[in-house]
């Protein structure tokens, strides 16, 4: 019995003592509605609470957001405070137990996540530090795992701690890697002459074999699928260089139709090698660093590198260019190994693309092999100003290097009128390379 009760006060607003505020048979005393509201007032008069149990759990749970653990678990421990009922607090202080355990559960799920990404982030800044800039990105974009890329950081960091005048130690780590037979490193496993590499020419050759040998399993994997034409296109992205592994699937299962793609023949207006492709009938250019598709339009154009037409590198220009870049030959000096070493991967392919076809174009020229002209071309693009490596700290930053808007000016001393503007006209775009195929 309540003090007001006990007092007498609202023995007058009593109901029935067989009678509820309803009218239904209780068996219990009750007060009417009027009293009720009377004691509450009376009760808040004198600083005494009079509400029930169940009005103090809604007003305690009230404005609690219940879409969260947390708030479901605030809202269980504010009930607790008023439930009287023992069955019910044992249900709640159940639950209560389950929340915690899940919100304990979660944390460190949102904690393993966050170490694995600071984790990831930190191996890639590392792989970058190291020299392995293309590697980076692989694992950046998810191609490699963490894992993977942490055992070729391993393989590099053993790199440089071998004795540099030491050829067979460093074939042993070849071996090791798995690239005793990977094309980057035929003439230096097998050439009578060579010689051991340092530190930055072995780590410049593992960056390569371990990109090519990932391209060549993903062209196995492709080469095993039934060749339809999504198939097929993907292919010649990964052939070209656009798609790598994080992208391959994504890429296949894509509803887009992607034709007529090309790869070397243009430019955007920041200076980077891009591919093209009709999507779905529409003209797009394509990131060598990123795989992604954007529209050609006044926003987005392309020009042509030269003449536009297609073009292939042959074998004999591509193994020229190796025989430049690997050390074993002493083409070319430390100080140039390192800057090409540390060209991001567009800038490499910018750059790689751009010694070819200069020293394709002096051998027509000059009626020369591209094997004669591949070391000059390789020296006067590294010494233009398209390439830029300003920081003497050699391991902090990034080479990089634009495709020049005109060529030609390598080729002989004076320079080609520069070619017309990039290729859009009144915002649609301009296809130097020909009309939209027929969709189907």
């Amino acid at each position: 019995m309540g003090l007001l009760e006990r007092t007498g006060v609202l023995d007058r607003y009593k109901v029935s003592p067989t009678q509820g505020t309803s009218g239904l048979l209780t068996g219990q005393p009750a007060l009417s509605p009027f009293a009720q509201q009377a004691a509450r007032n009376i009760g808040g008069v004198l600083g005494i609470d009079m509400r029930t149990p169940e009005e103090k759990i809604l007003a305690a749970t009230a404005g609690i957001d219940r879409t969260t653990s947390a708030g479901q678990l605030e809202a269980i421990e504010a009930r607790l405070q008023f439930e009287t009922d023992p069955d019910k607090r044992n249900t709640l202080g159940q639950q209560a137990v389950q929340l915690r355990r899940q919100m304990a559960s979660d944390a460190r799920t949102v904690k393993l996540e966050a170490e694995k990404t600071q984790g990831k982030a930190n191996l890639v800044t590392a792989l970058t530090d190291a020299g392995a800039t293309d590697v980076a990105t692989l694992v950046n974009n998810g191609a490699y795992t963490p894992a993977v890329g942490s055992q070729h950081l391993s393989m590099i960091n053993r790199a440089k701690k071998l004795d540099g005048t030491n050829l067979d130690q460093q074939r042993e780590l070849v071996r090791l890697a798995g690239y005793k037979d990977n094309e980057v490193f035929s003439n230096f496993m097998t050439g009578k002459d060579t010689k051991p590499l340092s530190a930055a020419g072995l780590t410049l050759l593992l960056n390569q074999a371990k990109v090519d040998s990932t391209k060549q399993d993903t062209l196995k994997t492709l080469g095993e699928m039934k060749q339809t034409p999504k198939v097929q296109a993907v292919t010649e992205m990964v052939e070209a260089g656009f798609l790598t592994g994080g992208q391959i699937g994504p890429a296949l299962m894509s509803g887009d139709t992607v034709k007529n793609i090309t790869s070397q023949q243009f430019r955007d207006r920041d200076g980077n090698i891009v591919g093209t492709a009709f999507v779905n009938g529409v003209p797009n250019s394509i990131s060598y660093s990123t795989g992604e598709f954007l529209p050609i339009t006044e926003e987005n154009p392309v020009t042509p590198i030269g003449d536009g037409k297609a073009k292939t590198v042959s074998s004999a220009a591509r193994r020229a260019f190796n025989n430049v870049i690997d050390e074993s030959n002493n083409f070319i000096d430390s100080d140039q190994e390192e800057k090409y070493l540390k060209l991001d991967p567009q800038s490499k392919v910018n750059f790689n693309t751009s010694v070819i076809e200069l020293a394709e174009r002096r051998a027509r020229s000059n009626d020369t092999t591209v094997e004669a002209e591949m070391l000059g071309a390789f020296n006067d693009l590294m010494n233009a100003d398209e390439f830029n490596f300003d920081d003497p700290f050699y391991w902090v930053n990034e080479s990089t290097f634009k495709v020049p808007v005109d060529l030609s000016k390598f080729v002989t001393t004076s320079a080609a009128p520069a070619p017309s503007a990039p290729a859009a006209t009144n915002g649609e775009p301009v296809v130097p390379w020909g009309t939209p195929p027929n969709k189907g």
